[in-house]
């Protein structure tokens, strides 16, 4: 009996998985396991939210359609889409230059949505990242402030303590 195969999006695990297709391709910066943390720069994890979410919008459409994953949006094209993400219906269509697959016209408005989603919850994660960074910026601040006062403090009760050497 045929069953098709598993897909994890969250992890892109299997063989028809986001992490194995970057693999794949050498794009490092798109695979599972790169870091996307508060040092990675802004627009790899723009790039990264961007695939993930066309990955999982071209297998949905493909078993919708009953197509082919690389029919419904060629591998070269989900990696410039990802890449560079179109801000509007004329940037997607562009990023075609003519050769627009049928799948993708018949549903260009929902693949520009997928994308721009994708780039809105982006750019919140880093909102997010620069609000913890501000917070832990002032718990730094704070830090060294109490770490000023006990050395102050020290300092003023001299290295046999307050009453001197000789009391």
């Amino acid at each position: 009996m045929y069953s098709p195969d598993p897909y994890d999006p969250q992890h892109g695990s299997g063989p028809g998985g986001w992490d194995h297709l970057a693999k794949k391709w050498n794009k490092t910066t798109l695979q599972a396991d790169f870091p996307l943390n508060m040092l990675t720069p802004a627009v790899l994890k723009t790039q990264a939210l961007v695939y993930r979410a066309l990955h999982h919008w071209r297998d949905q459409a493909a078993r919708e359609e009953d197509e082919s994953t690389r029919y419904v949006l060629p591998n070269h094209f989900l990696f410039t889409l990802a890449e560079s993400p179109p801000a509007d219906m004329a940037g997607l269509v562009g990023v075609f230059k003519g050769q627009v697959p049928g799948v993708v016209k018949k549903r260009a408005r929902e693949l520009l949505e997928v994308v721009k989603e994708a780039v809105r919850r982006a750019l919140k994660v880093k909102e997010d990242v620069e609000e913890v960074k501000e917070e832990d910026a002032k718990m730094v601040v704070e830090e060294m402030v109490e770490e000023v006062r006990e050395v102050q403090v020290e300092k003023d009760m001299g290295i046999w303590g307050i009453n001197g050497p000789f009391l």
